[in-house]
């Protein structure tokens, strides 16, 4: 028997499609998200059922925005990673008026969303989304990939028949290539989850993601941001002086993760 989130998913793919490309439709209405130059919609392989993500960006909004080489890089970096904890390209197509990025749906939303629902998450399943986090973070650093805008936005959930809930990484807009003996200087991501490094605009290679998981994790177990600030100056300096305050409850046991928002490299482990 289905459950009625399968259901639920079922009934939208059973829509007449709207516009399709290759083998790959969707309808208008099934709308998953939306950014400043595209839109992501629920579709479907329309000869297995199938369901995916299918992004599509409006060319004339990408070339009046230079942002050309941004969308052909994400393309080529999502092609070099497979990893059950890294949203998987399936295919890409590129028209007259519109690139479409096809990728695996993820049933479940997103971890900002369920950070909402949930609150405070008990700290065995919050380590146990950090661990799969840690897990496609690191096939990134394996192939010199920095993702700079890890957040709980881009953190994808999929529930497997099992039950099982898989934390992917996704959307791979500021993501670039660091090869181990270079460095980068730009100024990218979001302020909350945004490392050290980056916000002083310090040389960084592609660690600098281990601190957005950090952030990340102190906000599963306390429900709020580890800075308490109304500014990006503010922002900017209570990162800078390196201060979290830990609350006394939630009780953390495993107080070591605590060194993944250490300002210094050498310390950040998980």
């Amino acid at each position: 028997m289905k459950s009625k989130k399968e259901q639920e998913i079922e009934n939208k793919l059973n829509v007449p499609v709207d516009r399709k490309i290759d083998k790959y439709g969707w309808n208008f209405e099934n709308q998953l998200g939306q950014g400043a130059f595209g839109k992501v919609y629920l579709g479907k392989d329309m000869t297995t059922n199938e369901a995916v993500a299918v992004k599509i960006y409006a060319k004339d909004l990408i070339t009046k925005n230079n942002l050309d080489e941004q969308i052909k890089k994400e393309v080529q970096l999502m092609r070099e990673i497979k990893s059950e904890n890294v949203v998987f390209l399936v295919n890409c197509f590129e028209t007259e008026k519109n690139i479409y990025i096809v990728q695996e749906f993820c049933n479940s939303g997103d971890l900002s969303k369920y950070m909402e629902t949930k609150k405070n998450i008990p700290e065995a399943e919050a380590l146990d989304i950090l661990g799969q986090m840690v897990k496609g973070l690191h096939e990134l650093i394996l192939r010199e990939i920095a993702h700079r805008d890890i957040k709980p936005d881009n953190i994808f959930m999929h529930e497997r028949k099992d039950g099982k809930i898989i934390y992917k990484i996704g959307d791979f807009g500021f993501a670039k290539h660091i090869p181990k003996q270079s460095l980068m200087q730009s100024i990218l991501g979001t302020p909350l989850y945004m490392s050290p490094q980056i916000m002083k605009n310090q040389n960084y290679t592609s660690k600098c993601d281990i601190w957005s998981l950090g952030a990340i994790y102190y906000e599963m177990l306390y429900a709020k941001s580890p800075w308490k600030v109304t500014s990006l100056v503010d922002l900017r300096n209570d990162v800078m002086r390196g201060v979290v305050v830990f609350p006394s409850y939630p009780i953390v046991l495993f107080s070591q993760n605590r060194s993944i928002l250490s300002r210094s490299p050498k310390k950040a482990r998980i």
